[in-house]
């Protein structure tokens, strides 16, 4: 947006017009509009000696001497008036601390907690309201939720206390953060149904975990089944079923006889019926631990 420019050179000196009144109601009102926005161009202010001289309400600073990083410790009022409001953001490439009234000198911003505002990205900002003696915060804003957080030392919500809720990621859902709450897609992510290798898992809550599958191998011996994902920390029992339906009398037996028969990847079984050991037909198998 252009720059607005109210006349008020000749207009309001001709004597036939001239309204001293008039002529400062619109002089104030020239005052305002170019500390807005649009108003005036976009400013970008360089802090000196960790002091920043601004004339405008919106707008950005830079580190003294380019450096990129530097403190602020004083905001001059001298361009502004009692209940007049600030919005400062760091220029692009610049991390500026802004530092509380309580570190003494000359400083005359007053912030929440009397702790430092980090500004180190172009979409953070900082609002504050002059008092005619310190610049006092009215708001904060970072895209970055844990920095915005700290800086209000806002806890996260408990069972019992009010405060911030953060969505588990899909891994995080199978862990027993109180302050994290489930959504259907996380869910949707942890709790898998049978994939191409038929194959499911089924995180609970407090820490156990389903596993399940469908072996169609029919081999005619000790088989090696491997389950969707590796157990954390512990097994706690094994299931297995022939196929309903097959004929005959068939059972599945876990082989404690084989190395690793039972571990936190997987598990060996054989399906026997009655003495003959070498039948093999398609099984379902289920492990619960955690």
């Amino acid at each position: 947006m252009a720059a607005i420019t109210l006349e008020t050179g000749t207009w309001l000196k001709d004597p036939a017009r001239k309204n001293p009144e008039g002529e400062q109601a619109l002089a104030d009102l020239l005052d305002q509009v170019i500390r807005m926005r649009g108003g005036a161009s976009y400013q970008t202010y360089t802090i000196a000696g960790g002091v920043l001289t601004p004339e405008t309400w919106v707008f950005d600073a830079t580190s003294e001497g380019g450096t990129g990083t530097d403190d602020l410790v004083t905001i001059s009022g001298t361009n502004y008036k009692p209940g007049d409001r600030i919005y400062l953001a760091p220029a692009s490439g610049q991390t500026l601390t802004v530092k509380p009234s309580t570190v003494g000198g000359a400083a005359n911003i007053r912030l929440f907690a009397d702790a430092d505002v980090v500004l180190d990205d172009v979409r953070c900002w900082l609002k504050l309201v002059w008092t005619g003696s310190f610049w006092d915060e009215v708001g904060f804003f970072h895209p970055n939720l844990t920095k915005y957080r700290a800086h209000y030392g806002l806890a996260y919500a408990t069972s019992s206390t009010d405060g911030l809720i953060q969505l588990a990621t899909p891994a995080e859902a199978r862990g027993s953060v109180g302050s994290q709450a489930l959504t259907p897609a996380n869910m949707a992510a942890n709790f898998v149904a049978l994939d191409v290798n038929n194959k499911g898992i089924m995180p609970l809550p407090g820490g156990l975990i389903l596993q399940w599958g469908y072996d169609a191998s029919g081999s005619t011996g000790v088989r090696t089944i491997t389950y969707k994902e590796a157990f954390p920390t512990g097994l706690i029992v094994p299931f297995f079923s022939p196929v309903v339906g097959l004929t005959g009398n068939r059972a599945v037996i876990l082989r404690s006889d084989q190395a690793d028969f039972f571990t936190l990847t997987q598990m060996k079984v054989q399906v026997v019926t009655g003495s003959d050991a070498g039948s093999g037909v398609p099984l379902h198998w289920l492990v619960l631990g955690y």
